[in-house]
């Protein structure tokens, strides 16, 4: 009787072990459910918050300005230069003038002019940014107002123009009008050697598709190669310009193109644009919003240094002027 009721016992610890090791293992596998649930929901959020505030530079200019009308980022098509085969043609551009397209890069403002199709982003230099924002910028360039000419022996041939051997100086020094700090040149720089479209373009064109083309193709040397610059340092073209609110070409620029044109600036300047009129005008920006062809050994015009960034970089900030985009990769 006693041994029954031992064997008893036993069987009943035996149970209640079992009974306790199911409970427990039941606890444990709701905590691993918990925590794969938790693992999930994090990675989500991460992956949301890499997605709005940190991400590859195009994408992220992309989904934050994309438009059909009005202000901001307009997808190319053919009128407006769009070909998949030329890897530094735009493919996305901003268009307008209240613009989410100001960017930050090595301590300087910059505004964003498209993104090519081969996912650079083409960038102008708008001065020194104090504060990470872009509202007072410190124009370290004012010192070169007037005193800048396309080409002092008065030929507007880009590739032996003073403007380029200046750009090449302050490639070669990693600095730009020796005050402003840019890598161009090391090992990280994030600075791509580009493919600059640097054809003559007419006074009489009356289409934006014109312009375009004969940039790509019109070389006034007459040669059968193609008219483009291979460098790391440029200026806008005509048709960057006359993308953002004159799509009509050099011909019907006026002066209402400034009322809604993020390139005009304080100061006129140069573009690394040719006439297709002679061999001594290059095109020039005045400061009220209209094209010029202008005799390559006048001064009074500045320049603005564009630069085509990697790829791979990667952007935080909304490209607002007191919330810039701002390089960070």
């Amino acid at each position: 009787m006693v041994m029954k009721e031992i064997e008893k016992g036993d069987k009943m610890k035996k149970n209640n072990k079992k009974r306790k090791n199911k409970k427990e293992k039941k606890k444990v596998n709701i905590l691993l459910i918990l925590l794969i649930i938790v693992l999930l929901l994090s990675g989500t959020f991460f992956y949301f918050f890499m997605e709005k505030y940190i991400t590859l530079a195009a994408r992220k200019i992309i989904r934050d300005n994309l438009v059909t009308e009005g202000n901001g980022l307009y997808k190319d098509i053919i009128k407006t230069g769009f070909d998949k085969n030329e890897p530094f043609s735009s493919k996305y551009y901003f268009k307008g003038n209240k613009l989410n397209n100001y960017l930050i890069f090595e301590g300087n403002c910059w505004h964003i002019i498209n993104i090519a199709q081969n996912n650079t982003i083409k960038i102008m230099y708008i001065g020194k940014s104090v504060n990470n924002k872009c509202n007072n910028t410190i124009n370290e360039l004012e010192d070169l107002k007037d005193l800048i000419v396309w080409n002092d022996i008065s030929n507007n041939n880009w590739h032996n123009s003073t403007i380029l051997a200046l750009l090449k100086t302050w490639e070669k020094n990693n600095s730009i009008n020796d005050q402003i700090k840019i890598n161009f040149s090391g090992e990280n720089s994030k600075i791509v050697e580009a493919t600059w479209y640097i054809g003559g373009v007419r006074f009489i064109n009356q289409s934006l598709s014109a312009d375009i083309l004969q940039e790509r193709t019109n070389n006034l040397e007459n040669s059968s190669e193609l008219p483009v610059y291979q460098g790391k340092l440029g200026l806008i073209t005509v048709s960057d310009y006359l993308k953002v609110s004159c799509e009509k070409g050099s011909y019907a620029s006026t002066p209402d193109c400034k009322n809604n044109n993020f390139l005009v600036r304080d100061y006129p300047y140069w573009t690394m644009t040719a006439t297709d009129s002679g061999k001594q005008t290059a095109w020039a920006l005045k400061d009220d919003g209209s094209l010029a062809a202008v005799n390559t050994a006048e001064n009074g015009y500045t320049i603005y240094p564009v630069v085509y960034l990697r790829s791979d970089i990667k952007i935080t900030g909304t490209g607002s002027i007191d919330n810039p985009y701002i390089v960070i990769d």
